[in-house]
């Protein structure tokens, strides 16, 4: 019997659910505490970068062409 001490997270289900989705199955099943790492590593990544007054906006410099001389 799983008990509310044994049970995941919401938040880590609501991922696990989220790669299901996406097929991620075996992944899921396989891997759900490297799943879980990537993801909080990737939310700490996203929570490092600066945050834009224009959401439109490319957090990185404009491409530019090279002249053709």
């Amino acid at each position: 019997m799983m008990t509310l001490q044994d049970a995941d997270p919401p938040i880590d289900l609501l991922f696990t659910l989220m790669a299901e989705d996406a097929g991620l199955h075996e992944i899921a099943a396989k891997y759900r505490p490297d799943m879980i790492a990537a993801v909080e590593s990737a939310k700490q990544l996203r929570n490092a970068l600066f945050n834009l007054d224009d959401v439109t906006a490319e957090p990185w410099p404009p491409m530019q062409t090279r002249s053709s001389a």
